[in-house]
Formats: C-alpha cells, structure tokens, sequence
C-alpha cells in the first residue's frame, strides 16, 4: 500500500496500471478507484492531456472488467457498461486525434445498443485514420444493425480492402453471413 501512495505521489502511471491491473484479479471496482486517483493526481497536476486521457481509458477498461463480474442485465452491470464509456468518451476528448480511444468508446456504445452514438464515434475514428479497417468495418456493423444491409456490404468491401484480417472485418463479415 504505501508503494502505491508513493506511486501516486510521484505521480507514476506506469506503475498505478501495473498496481491496478493486479488488483482487478480480485476486485477490479477497487483497481477502477486506484486509477481514478491517478486521474484525480495528473489532473491536479495539468499534467499533458494524453496523460489523462490514458488513465480514463485504464479506467473504461476497469468499469468493463466490474462489469462483467454482475449479474447480466443487472442495474449494477449497466451502470459499469455507462461508466467506461463515459471514460473511454472522455478518453477521446483529451485526445481527441487517438483512433483507439474512439474505438473503445464506439464498441462500448454499440455494446449499449446505442446505433447512432457508435456510428458517430467509428466514423469520427475513420476520419482520424482512413485507412483504419476496424473503423471502417464498425460502420458496416452498425448499418447491418440498423437494417442497411447494402452500406453494411460496401462497408465491408471497403474495410477488407484494407486489412481482411482485422476483427471488425471478421465480425462484420460474421453478421453478413461470410459473403
């Protein structure tokens, strides 16, 4: 415990998401605490914003890790699924030029059923980087969900393009029946 008050102190990321990522073994709502505290510490400290924006991601991933330790469809489980994509949104927001940070934040929001809120966030990810295929892909995923079979397919032609090994790629070609 005190090694992690010094970590926090100094502040040492690296460290706290070791430390954290060892605790969520046991008890991942305690290590999605210890990551807010780093939070709370680079924020205090105007430390660089992708600095933050790491530590909001460490805590999405945290909130998703507590999440599926609830009973499925609980309130307690939703309650955990909002809470990392509230983190992984603000994630993006800080860094707002990270293609990985909108990703988790448009899976997390395709994960909620949330359609427009994950198609936003894939196509902002694909304008970051247009040669990203699981971006790409994402928006197939999500016009497939909303009943446009055609974009889902022209979504995924264009995606396989790009990488045919990506997993949004394999998911989207899944839901349109391997064609």
């Amino acid at each position: 415990l005190l090694a992690i008050e010094y970590f926090l102190a100094a502040p040492d990321p690296s460290a706290i998401d070791r430390a954290a990522n060892e605790l969520a073994v046991r008890d991942p709502g305690a290590a999605y605490a210890l990551e807010g505290l780093l939070e709370a510490r680079l924020t205090r400290m105007r430390t660089h914003p992708d600095a933050v924006a790491q530590a909001y991601w460490e805590m999405g991933r945290l909130a998703n890790r507590t999440a599926w330790r609830q009973v499925p469809g609980s309130a307690h489980q939703q309650f955990w699924l909002r809470k990392g994509l509230q983190n992984f949104e603000t994630a993006a927001a800080l860094a707002p030029l990270s293609e990985r940070y909108l990703m988790e934040a448009a899976n997390q929001a395709d994960l909620l059923d949330e359609r427009a809120r994950a198609q936003t966030l894939f196509g902002r990810a694909a304008d970051i980087d247009p040669t990203s295929a699981d971006a790409v892909a994402g928006l197939g995923v999500v016009a497939w969900q909303t009943g446009d079979r055609s974009a889902a397919f022209a979504y995924l032609v264009r995606a396989r393009r790009l990488d045919p090994n990506a997993l949004m790629v394999r998911a989207l070609e899944r839901d349109l029946g391997h064609i």
